[in-house]
């Protein structure tokens, strides 16, 4: 287990110079950085191949895109994942076992290890599938997996159960997100993808009690939850925030979580500790396999750029997406150096759907260990997040950002790409996207980021509706810092004009060639190959 653990923490470790060439797992690493090693840095770009993984009225969770490695990709789809040469498209296998499950989380393999949140399933990159875990208490409505410093990932229901498994299949801890607010008994259901930083998750919830006739509108709510291999407090709630009014406390465990006695109106209750388990394997996946699955390490000394994009129009809920804006609007979460970025409305902050929708912020949280403490909060456009971290492949030179910025992309001011200072959050760059690309756009995709040289990179999807037709694409464009200025590098067609959605992934085949690989709103994926002069 030792070598185990040690595998776990050195593949993005730069230190280490063993980093996963693609996106391992959802957000590219446990932050949610959404950072690739490798981007689109040139206008000499081609589409490679395109495929089809599923029907467009079967497609599912097709918003989350998909994970790669050197010489895999692995995508959800209705029924299991589909695994792709990144170099021909060609399939490689398909595993129907599971319902619309999550992203899984990748080795240097091409190992998964994915859920539905009935079910937990671990398939070798050759297509070999190992015995499929029932849960015995299935949870709805998972997140995608993510991963823990000690040799572990999270699986965190929209419902509010949080449950951590070590990679060989043991359960380790759970925790139901239950409490009392102003005299309510309820559960706070997370609204987002939670990051993890180091063992620490953070979770945005929203409260929603149990009794069916409460008008009253609650706010919502940031929680910081440890997760550890100890004997004891396997899992625990350390602090929350109440983003309303922006107040941290620090979580007071109960002397005996079998009993439930009264807490507080700001208290979470633990309901399970590491004696009452939520789940219970068979068969147990055995652990004399070593696998290679990793976690970014903790690079506090690194200056990092950091940069957001609004949701334009890949707005979705549950597995519906559309690039008109009549759909909800989803929040997002963000960690890196111990600051938690979040993007939000009015409405997911207050809880009062009469708040004016346009009206969202970008806050800062600094985790102080056992508390939060904010550095900014401004009103920004709802907006996806990403960061550039500094890794990058094996053999390439190490570069360190002079620039530490945020960006976002508007979605109320004209569609500006906004660049702030990552502690102040003041105004730092801005150029008119609609602008750039002469024409007016929507973001269809997450924002893909990297540093390169000294410029930051971004791929992601437009659509353009010019001379009223709706046409996708995939475009690329680059900033530099020290000229203060932007470039198009590319923007090309998306093949059968179709929604570009999800996350943009890389992978850099045997023979060095560099791919970028883009799933379609209709359950198709394309690939674009790159001759960077990087």
């Amino acid at each position: 287990m030792f070598y185990l653990v040690t595998l776990l923490l050195c593949a993005f470790s730069a230190t280490k110079g063993q980093v996963i060439s693609g996106c391992p797992l959802y957000g590219c690493s446990p932050g949610g950085t959404f950072s690739l090693d490798s981007v689109i840095t040139s206008a000499d770009v081609e589409v490679a191949w395109t495929a089809q993984l599923e029907n467009s009225t079967t497609a599912a969770n097709v918003q989350l895109g998909c994970v790669s490695n050197e010489n895999n990709i692995v995508c959800p789809t209705s029924k299991g994942y589909v695994s792709l040469d990144p170099k021909t498209g060609k399939e490689l296998w398909r595993r129907d076992i599971l319902v619309k499950p999550s992203l899984p989380i990748m080795d240097v393999n091409g190992d998964i290890i994915g859920s539905d949140g009935r079910s937990l399933v671990m398939i070798d990159g050759d297509g070999t599938t190992q015995p499929v875990i029932k849960l015995n208490v299935p949870v709805d409505s998972i997140y995608s997996l993510n991963l823990l410093d000690i040799g572990a990932f999270l699986i965190v229901s929209k419902n509010g159960e949080v449950i951590a498994y070590l990679i060989n299949g043991v359960p380790l801890a759970s925790l139901i997100l239950t409490g009392e607010v102003d005299g309510h008994d309820g559960i706070f259901h997370p609204m987002a993808q939670p990051v993890i930083s180091g063992n620490r998750a953070y979770i945005l919830t929203e409260f929603k009690p149990k009794a069916q006739n409460v008008s009253k509108k609650f706010a919502s709510r940031l929680i910081a939850i440890d997760v550890n291999k100890s004997v004891t407090d396997r899992i625990a709630v350390v602090w929350f925030m109440e983003l309303q009014d922006q107040s941290s406390l620090l979580h007071q465990p109960q002397s005996n979580a079998n009993s439930h006695p009264p807490l507080s109106p700001n208290a979470l209750k633990l309901v399970h500790n590491h004696t009452n388990l939520l789940l219970k394997f068979h068969p147990k996946i055995t652990p004399r396999k070593r696998y290679k699955l990793f976690v970014e390490n903790n690079i506090n000394k690194v200056k990092t750029g950091y940069f957001f994009i609004s949701n334009l129009s890949s707005h979705y809920s549950d597995n519906k997406l559309g690039s008109g804006n009549n759909q909800s609007w989803l929040p997002s979460l963000l960690v890196q150096n111990h600051i938690v970025y979040l993007s939000l409305s009015a409405t997911q902050i207050t809880g009062d759907t009469n708040d004016d929708s346009s009206t969202s912020k970008m806050i800062a949280i600094k985790d102080l260990h056992n508390q939060g403490t904010v550095l900014f909060s401004e009103n920004k456009p709802l907006s996806y997040l990403a960061s550039v971290r500094n890794q990058f492949k094996q053999g390439h030179k190490r570069t360190h950002i002079d620039s530490i910025l945020i960006w976002s992309i508007g979605k109320f001011n004209g569609n500006i790409l906004e660049g702030v200072d990552f502690m102040t959050g003041q105004v730092m760059a801005k150029t008119n996207l609609s602008a750039s690309f002469g024409e007016d756009i929507n973001i269809t995709s997450q924002l893909m980021v990297t540093f390169v040289k000294t410029k930051y990179c971004f791929n992601f999807g437009i659509e353009s509706k010019a001379n009223g037709a709706q046409t996708f694409y995939f475009a690329s464009m680059e900033y530099d810092p020290k000229l203060n200025t932007t470039q198009i590098l590319s923007k090309i067609n998306s093949p059968g004009n179709r929604e570009i959605v999800g996350q943009i992934i890389s992978a850099t085949t045997t023979n060095n060639k560099e791919y970028m690989l883009a799933r379609t709103v209709d359950g198709g994926i394309f690939a674009l190959k790159i001759n960077n002069d990087t």
